[in-house]
């Protein structure tokens, strides 16, 4: 939110920069920045290759490892390739109010190994972004979340 209260909307650029390197491949990267911002896959190509352009690496198209330039990895692609707990709290950032993803479809996006998302998913600190109805873990903003808790939709 910004000083007026008024939730800011990130650009597909900001998205792509900040959470692209999250996941696998360029191909779910697009798809999750799709998801997440409500554009099309155009929209998204016509960034990265103006992004591309511009110089910045983006995940190569044929290879799903990151792409950098010189020798070694940042520490922020370093967590982003390996770092499970790392990329559950990005991922989190980006949930979209008013949309609710099932566990097993929010874990796959975020290319978590099983074993290692549930030991992560049930800290204290991602409470606030799950939800549960009929055996089923969605995860959400946190205000919705809270909502339909509040109202006794999800448990």
């Amino acid at each position: 939110m910004n000083n007026s209260g008024v939730e800011r909307k990130i650009s597909i650029r900001e998205w792509w920069l900040d959470y692209s390197s999250l996941h696998a491949s360029y191909k779910d990267a697009v798809l999750a920045c799709m998801s997440a911002l409500n554009v099309t896959k155009h929209s998204v190509h016509k960034v990265t290759s103006s992004l591309r352009i511009a110089g910045v690496k983006i995940l190569d198209k044929n290879n799903p490892q990151i792409t950098v330039s010189g020798i070694g990895l940042s520490e922020q692609e370093l967590r982003s390739k390996h770092d499970a707990l790392y990329k559950l709290e990005q991922a989190v950032k980006t949930l979209i109010s008013g949309k609710f993803i099932p566990e097993p479809e929010f874990r796959s996006t975020i290319s978590i190994d099983p074993s290692k998302f549930r030991s992560k998913a049930d800290l204290p600190q991602f409470e606030q972004f799950k939800g549960k109805v009929h055996s089923v873990t969605y995860w959400g903003n946190p205000k919705d979340i809270k909502r339909l808790k509040d109202e006794g939709v999800l448990s």
